[in-house]
């Protein structure tokens, strides 16, 4: 039985996962699907022109090669909720391709290079898109911000195995004539598009999907319509000081009203007000899959207005802020009761069990296990 080129292997394997993605409700999964879709028929182009000497494919693979960054920007940012400033640089590339493609024949020598230089600048773009804080990344679901970080340097560190695959090429022609050439496109392309897809598909799974509200009110935001909360008390408490809603909480207005401009700090009170009576009213921060599109929606106020009051009024980002009440919740719980600390985790609006761990242990400077212990001995 013959044996079946790795490359196609590949590309089985992603469009398997591609068809399995859009079960996954509530999730943003579109452009996941379109990007798995184009990494399996780069994998293909790869085989054919390789394995099978198709000659075709030899135009066909750099063209696929140069859009396939520009691709996965875009699809990361959409996904992860960032207005990304000046992100038609990310289609730089892909504008020049069509004179580098038809233009004069010394031109086309200039595709391999507009590919090194796109993969690196990418990556540049997703490191940097790493050090962001997570208040910039409204689809994501806050008890998971802390993970984009991770998938910001996983995705550009394999961008950048395409620049060290040009070396190895290199040293391929220079020490062996190009004997290795086919095995060493074969696997960096393999790796490349495997772990791209990787990285695509985990942001997936931590962004829910927008609602049409919520995209109404990001473009509003991003139109400079900015609105925000009714009036409300002078003063506001910052942090959570209860697990369940306040009796006798008001219901927050379902209007939006524009905020005075020539009181910030008025301004943030408002808004912080809005956002603590909305939180213990209906309990959101229970809710593990919470985003802070989502919160905007509910509050009737921009993304980036929340952010910037949470932050100055707190010193906090706002996952940090709303896991204040997702931890007390939680110390209630291993307090009162005597679930077992992997239910509470979820009951108390966490995903993972790590997550949960990592942000008892900022807040309370303990493990719950050891809070636990300590309630137990001081009750």
């Amino acid at each position: 039985m013959p044996a079946i080129p790795l490359p196609f292997v590949i590309t089985l394997l992603l469009l398997l996962l591609a068809a399995q993605l859009p079960r996954e409700k509530g999730r943003t999964v579109g452009p996941a699907v379109a990007f798995l879709s184009f990494c399996a028929l780069m994998a293909a182009c790869v085989g054919l022109r390789w394995h099978y000497q198709w000659s075709a494919m030899a135009m066909v693979q750099p063209v696929l090669a140069v859009l396939l960054p520009s691709l996965l920007w875009l699809c990361f940012t959409q996904m992860i909720g960032y207005a990304a400033p000046g992100r038609w640089l990310s289609g730089l590339p892909v504008g020049l391709l069509p004179v580098l493609v038809f233009g004069p024949a010394g031109l086309q020598q200039g595709i391999d290079v507009l590919i090194s230089l796109s993969y690196f600048g990418h990556a540049v773009l997703l490191f940097r898109l790493s050090r962001h804080s997570s208040d910039d990344f409204s689809r994501v679901m806050l008890s998971q911000a802390q993970a984009v970080p991770g998938l910001c340097l996983g995705a550009g560190g394999f961008l950048l195995l395409s620049v060290v695959t040009d070396v190895a090429i290199t040293l391929d022609a220079w020490l062996s004539q190009g004997q290795y050439l086919i095995w060493i496109l074969t696997v960096s392309q393999s790796l490349i598009v495997t772990g791209l897809s990787y990285a695509i598909i985990a942001v997936s799974r931590i962004t829910a999907e927008a609602e049409p509200e919520t995209l109404a009110l990001e473009q509003r935001e991003i139109g400079g319509r900015e609105t925000g909360p009714d009036g409300g008390r002078d003063r506001v408490a910052v942090t959570a000081t209860a697990a369940t809603p306040l009796k006798g909480a008001p219901e927050p207005s379902a209007a939006v009203v524009k905020p005075s401009t020539t009181n910030g700090g008025e301004d943030d009170l408002r808004i912080m007000h809005r956002l603590t009576t909305l939180l213990q009213a209906q309990t959101l921060y229970l809710d593990p899959n919470l985003t802070l599109a989502q919160l905007a929606r509910k509050a009737g106020i921009p993304a980036r207005q929340i952010s910037a009051a949470v932050n100055r009024q707190s010193g906090l980002n706002v996952s940090q802020w709303i896991n204040q009440y997702r931890i007390e919740k939680a110390r209630q719980l291993l307090k009162e009761t005597d679930f077992s600390i992997t239910e509470i985790y979820g009951m108390a609006g966490f995903n993972t069990k790590s997550n949960f761990n990592r942000e008892f242990s900022r807040i309370t400077a303990m493990t719950p296990s050891a809070y636990r212990r300590s309630a137990a001995i001081s009750s």
